[in-house]
């Protein structure tokens, strides 16, 4: 198979919740509130994200946590332990969703994460990126969300699990692109001493993979579907973009594309060329490493 179909959804969504002590009866009144003192104070996203929170797209609600249908996903997700304990302790849950359409992201996803600052910040609360599947960094800091889109800023996870039975390889997987109406990433294979290697590999192409995406979007007829090689040559100066940093060299590494339709969260695996997958573990120490830059951001 030489290439492959890539299904453009035509809505996505996001979901974050904000666990607190807190019962408040009217959260879309009292986010709306700040939404307009922080434009008042030239905060960039706040207008946007106060038209945002007034339209049919948001939905938010209180619920006792005890009621709360995200109770089992939140005992799983990722963040310091301080607040995991606060999550799991919290009476209450505050409910974002935010459906709109592929084409209006990366800024919806900006403008849901802002309304959900806010209201964590207004409820002393923890919170939740359910699509990321962790909690968010410094949410009460209203100032942490900028105008700029980076995808370095905690939209996407990639966690490390066991990659076989042996426990002498591990797998890499992202949490966080399906909210731009991308397959999430896996790769696997890679002994515990280059994983930031995998890392990086995949940090690096889920920034090129939605550099395309949104490429494909922003044409005047976009069809739902797009058409991706299985064989790739990546260009690792991806990698640096991600990080934000200068490309101190540029080279590529040949990788392969296969869709798995059937995982119930990596849709799309980074393999090496169909040649090295019977010598993965070396494939990954003595080439990949070669290769992608040492980053460890």
């Amino acid at each position: 198979m030489d290439q492959f179909t890539l299904d453009i959804p035509a809505n996505v969504r996001s979901h974050f919740v904000v666990a607190t002590d807190l019962n408040v009866s009217r959260p879309a009144h009292l986010v709306a509130g700040q939404l307009v003192r922080l434009h008042a104070e030239g905060h960039p996203l706040a207008a946007d994200a106060l038209t945002l929170l007034r339209s049919s797209k948001v939905e938010l609600e209180t619920v006792p946590a005890a009621e709360s249908g995200w109770r089992e996903e939140l005992a799983d997700l990722a963040g310091p332990d301080d607040q995991l304990q606060m999550l799991a302790a919290a009476r209450f849950h505050q409910i974002i969703t935010v459906a709109a359409p592929a084409g209006q992201q990366p800024r919806t996803a900006q403008l849901s994460r802002m309304i959900a600052r806010v209201l964590a910040a207004n409820t002393r609360g923890v919170l939740a990126d359910m699509a990321a599947h962790h909690i968010v960094p410094d949410a009460h800091r209203l100032d942490q969300e900028g105008e700029v889109f980076h995808a370095a800023d905690h939209w996407v996870t990639v966690f490390l699990t066991q990659g076989d039975s042996t426990g002498e390889t591990l797998k890499a997987e992202t949490w966080g692109l399906s909210r731009f109406g991308l397959p999430e990433l896996c790769t696997r294979g890679f002994p515990p001493e280059v994983s930031m290697t995998a890392v990086n590999l995949l940090r690096g192409l889920l920034l090129q993979l939605l550099d395309e995406h949104w490429t494909h979007l922003a044409t005047p007829s976009p069809g739902p579907a797009r058409i991706l090689a299985t064989s790739r040559a990546f260009d690792t100066t991806w990698i640096y973009r991600y990080h934000r940093l200068t490309p101190a060299r540029t080279r590529t590494l040949a990788i392969q594309l296969r869709p798995l339709p059937g995982s119930p969260t990596a849709d799309l695996e980074i393999l090496p060329p169909e040649p090295m997958r019977p010598r993965i573990a070396r494939w990954w120490r003595n080439h990949s490493t070669l290769t992608i830059p040492p980053l460890d951001h």
